[in-house]
């Protein structure tokens, strides 16, 4: 039998997987013999096996983000049954946290927010689960562009600006756009 995974998935540098509630997960064994009569998956932990030979792929809906434990195993049309496969993904629907920092506050006047020409801008982003992908940005609606932080940011012209920043993660949540 093997685990078999459609949709958003990531595996890091230490073989963690990562999923969303978009992954479909299957479980698949073949006997050449007899034949597959059931395949028994369990996804919640709590022992119960469920036959899910003809289910297509599990979506893992309604679970917080975090560790997931997977187990299952196959039954052929003669009763023999094959090692239990388990294996652990991990959750994340969660999109990363973006922040935009400014090394001088700005100065509001009459509800406006004024900025020096000087003023140092960086941005950075967190993700707790499957790690951060990349951080895009754009100046007064132009194309979103993969923002560098090795590269300052400097704002276009003397004037009215807006800076919007979202990031993405390596399953592909994305943050919700900040715009300063």
């Amino acid at each position: 039998i093997k685990f078999l995974i459609a949709g958003p998935v990531h595996t890091d540098e230490n073989g963690v997987v990562y999923v969303t509630n978009q992954t479909g997960i299957k479980l698949f064994g073949e006997d050449e013999l007899s034949g597959t009569e059931f395949i028994y998956l369990d996804t919640i932990g709590s022992g119960e096996m469920e036959n899910v030979l003809d289910k297509g792929f599990i979506y893992l809906t309604d679970r917080d983000d975090g560790a997931v434990y997977a187990e299952g195993y196959a039954v052929d049309y003669v009763g023999n049954i094959s090692d239990t496969l388990g294996a652990y993904v991990y959750l994340d629907n969660t999109p990363p946290s973006v922040h935009i920092d400014i090394d001088v506050p700005p100065v509001e006047a009459s509800g406006v927010q004024y900025i020096s020409p000087f003023t140092k801008i960086s941005l950075s982003a967190q993700d707790a689960l499957s790690g951060l992908d990349a951080i895009y940005m754009s100046w007064n609606g132009a194309e979103f562009a993969r923002y560098d932080a090795n590269t300052p940011i400097i704002a276009p012209e003397t004037g009215s600006h807006v800076l919007q920043v979202f990031a993405t993660d390596k399953l592909g949540n994305s943050s919700e756009l900040s715009e300063f």
